[in-house]
């Protein structure tokens, strides 16, 4: 058989001449003239002159890094906001975790209603509400509007992130041209982290209204990246009328998903400031609860879609897709080493050797840099490299660069440790990311790829914060041990010596993370193929221009594929 498989509703398989399906035993090949693309309701790949496709994969990644930037320099001001507005003592927290918890938890949900409803329309919404409540968190007075304020500011993010991901999957058909955009809004995270750094730093020393000009910049990036968006990004497809598929909203899987991560995100970042840790009495109920929930969405799923016959928020049959479970967990595993590492390496320029926020962001530059050039990198090896090669490289830069900031010793040049480790910290992030959501988007049908982008940022979303978890209890074990061992108690100044057995102790647990994602990629990614499509764009088109007759698939069916990404077919 020639050409590839993709997949569709059940009963209709695509390919490019013929389709193999094995029910029962007995192999059936049914030959299939070639349709127009929009046939039976299928969308048409739009037309986009060479300038608007490139201004659409500028305003697309803008997006990313506008979401990116809104979490990183908040972190850079936090002192700023807790003097401003006094909050005292672990509360400050509530700042970056209102806007991390509506975030990552609300990634899936909206996933699945910009694909449901038109990702143009969540993507205008997201940004719309993102723009406005970043220009109430300038305005915010006091500590319960700055967190409320938050929280609905990292709602607009939620919605605008997947909704970019369906628009370009919608938009360029798989080719050079998709791996491009891909790889243009994953480099927007990198640029994110960078100019996070700078805006909160710069912004909040060198301008009168201090932090707040943060957020009034982030709205006024969001409101031009809105209105850029009204006029590039193409029009939702609209469905024909005699289409009968349903469109109703799994409102109760989305509030156990939702509930769920939202009470595990939660365990997961306040058990590091609780009064007992983690055996404090409400952050073990909120993280058993949380494990109850999520698998009680995951049999819920199970029951509405096949007892009761209808559309759940999340086809189980996705994750049984060729490689794409194991690519998100070679993703949650590998971004608890690269957002754990980033954490200590700030811990470590600011706690330990002392440095200003400026001076510690100017030792980041090279992350930004060495991104921008991973992405455009897997832009152009995407459909020429096995995606196992690009992740095992990602996953090994990272691993090395927490092993050198434990061999570098004091006086050491800049140039020979911690540069080094700033270039390999972010092999892992943008290679996997940019991978991950390629192989997420191969596998994935037109109508889920909004959900499968949402899914693989909640997966990242998930793994940082597995990973400052466990990170975070090894260095305050081995930190408390050795101020025990001194004679000193909690209250006391924690010498220099402890601070950096502690965080070498980070170090080594970071470390752990990256070398277990190196070897699940090794060895559950063998053979994945690669992500992106050869040939050109008008093949691939023609591809795929065939439907099959309806046939009456109930079990999962094995469809004969030239790509080893796609070999399977779940029932769906």
């Amino acid at each position: 058989m020639s050409g590839s498989t993709i997949f569709v509703e059940e009963g209709e398989i695509v390919t490019s001449d013929d389709v193999v399906v094995v029910t029962d035993g007995t192999k059936q090949i049914l030959p299939l003239p070639p349709v127009p693309p929009h046939a039976h309701g299928e969308e048409a790949w739009p037309e986009l002159s060479p300038l608007r496709s490139v201004v659409l994969m500028l305003n697309l990644a803008l997006t990313m890094t506008l979401s990116i930037v809104c979490a990183q320099a908040v972190v850079v001001c936090l002192p700023s906001i807790g003097k401003e507005l006094n909050i005292q003592g672990n509360n400050l927290q509530f700042v970056i975790s209102a806007y991390t918890l509506a975030f990552g938890c609300l990634l899936l949900l909206f996933g699945r209603l910009s694909d449901l409803f038109g990702h143009k329309y969540l993507y205008l919404t997201g940004l719309a509400w993102f723009s406005i409540w970043s220009i109430a968190c300038g305005l915010a007075n006091g500590p319960i509007a700055i967190f409320i304020f938050r929280a609905f500011q990292g709602v607009g993010a939620a919605a605008s992130i997947p909704s970019a991901m369906g628009v370009i999957a919608h938009t360029w058909p798989p080719g050079p041209r998709r791996s491009t955009a891909f790889a243009s809004f994953s480099a927007g995270a990198a640029l994110g982290g960078s100019l996070g750094n700078l805006f909160g730093g710069v912004l909040t020393t060198y301008t009168a209204i201090g932090y707040r000009a943060v957020f009034h910049v982030c709205a006024g990036i969001g409101a031009f990246v809105f209105l850029l968006a009204t006029v590039v990004v193409p029009q939702d497809y609209k469905k024909r009328t005699d289409d009968n598929k349903d469109r109703s909203v799994d409102w109760i899987g989305a509030f156990l998903v939702t509930a769920g991560l939202v009470l595990l995100t939660f365990a997961l970042a306040d058990g590091q400031t609780a009064p007992q840790g983690w055996r404090t009495g409400y952050i073990l109920a909120t993280f058993i609860l949380s494990l109850f929930l999520l698998v009680g969405f995951g049999f819920w799923e199970y029951h509405i879609e096949n007892r009761l016959g209808k559309m759940p928020l999340m086809r189980l049959g996705l994750w049984k897709r060729p490689y794409f479970a194991i690519v998100q967990i070679v993703t949650m595993v590998g971004w608890s080493c690269f957002t754990s590492q980033q954490y200590f390496s700030t811990l470590y320029y600011q706690d330990y050797l002392h440095l200003t926020p400026i001076q510690t962001t100017v030792r980041y530059l090279p992350m930004s840099i060495t991104g921008l050039i991973l992405n455009f990198t897997v832009a152009l090896i995407a459909a020429k490299c096995s995606a196992q090669v690009i992740f095992l490289v990602g996953l090994v830069g990272t691993s090395m660069s927490p092993l050198l900031f434990i061999l570098r010793t004091d006086g050491a040049s800049y140039w020979r440790y911690e540069f080094p480790a700033m270039i390999l910290t972010v092999f892992g992030a943008d290679l996997v990311f940019a991978c991950g959501i390629m192989a997420g988007a191969k596998v994935a049908r037109r109508d889920e790829q909004a959900l499968a982008g949402g899914i693989f940022n909640t997966v990242t979303q998930i793994g940082a914060a597995v990973g400052l978890a466990i990170v975070t209890q090894i260095e305050a074990k081995v930190t408390t041990t050795e101020t025990s061992k001194l004679g000193l108690s909690h209250s006391d100044s924690v010498p220099s010596s402890v601070l950096l057995k502690g965080l070498h102790s980070a170090f080594w647990g970071t470390f752990a993370f990256g070398v277990a994602a190196t070897i699940i990629a090794a060895a559950g990614l063998w053979r994945i193929g690669t992500v992106g499509e050869k040939g050109s764009e008008a093949a691939v088109v023609a591809s795929s221009a065939t439907v099959a007759p309806t046939l009456p698939l109930t079990e999962e069916k094995e469809v004969e594929a030239t790509s080893p990404m796609v070999k399977t077919l779940s029932s769906v």
